[in-house]
């Protein structure tokens, strides 16, 4: 919600609306489209970003924050099935070709890939986890020379519900043991760092993947 905050007019999709932490009616109550789909789909991709044009007039700035990790549970079965590495990589490929052709015109426009600390570390028991961000990352220096804006964040651990299980008991306390400042970042602050990215400090930026993540792949 970092970009509503500053001001965007937002739409944002995943695959269920049972992910969703507020519901899509209170969303709309705010102004924000929420459309539920699979970014692993290309069909899908392209749905989307017509239906933001269709309501919006426009697309600005896509941000693919898509994050399969493995979980379980009915909302994440499609996710399963189009494979971890698909929905992080390929998904990321989808959403970048279907915003281009409503982005490319306006050179200052652009696109935040959200990747992950394990796109270049290991994690264990996500196997599929770690080279799906990394492709990301390729992915986000790969399109830099061409006439689109792209920039990565590669993200650390932060408050989020899909990260519960890995910052309660001995697992949280050894991921912050691993992070140098001492602590689980907020999800104000990785929004932040995407608002910033898009914004107009950041226009001579391409290609460059950003840390925030407390410094944890410089220890």
């Amino acid at each position: 919600m970092g970009f509503a905050v500053a001001g965007a007019r937002l739409a944002i999709t995943t695959c269920s609306n049972d992910d969703l932490l507020t519901p899509p009616t209170k969303l709309a109550d705010r102004g924000v489209l929420a459309l539920p789909g699979s970014v692993a789909e290309l069909d899908m991709a392209s749905w989307l970003a017509r239906a933001v044009v269709a309501q919006y007039g426009g697309l600005d700035v896509l941000a693919n924050m898509a994050s399969p990790n493995g979980m379980p549970g009915p909302a994440h079965e499609r996710l399963r099935l189009a494979g971890i590495p698909g929905v992080n990589s390929s998904g990321t490929v989808f959403c970048c070709r279907a915003a281009a052709r409503h982005m490319i015109s306006n050179k200052d426009r652009g696109t935040v890939n959200v990747s992950s600390v394990h796109g270049n570390t290991g994690i264990e028991h996500t196997v599929g986890y770690g080279p799906g961000k990394g492709g990301g990352e390729n992915l986000t220096r790969s399109l830099a020379p061409g006439a689109m804006r792209v920039k990565g964040q590669a993200a650390g651990y932060f408050r989020a519900q899909f990260a519960v299980r890995h910052q309660a008991g001995t697992s949280g306390r050894r991921v912050r043991a691993g992070i140098p400042l001492g602590r689980i970042g907020e999800r104000e602050e990785l929004a932040g760092a995407a608002v910033s990215l898009t914004g107009g400090a950041f226009l001579h930026v391409t290609g460059a993947v950003l840390p925030v993540e407390g410094s944890w792949t410089a220890r």
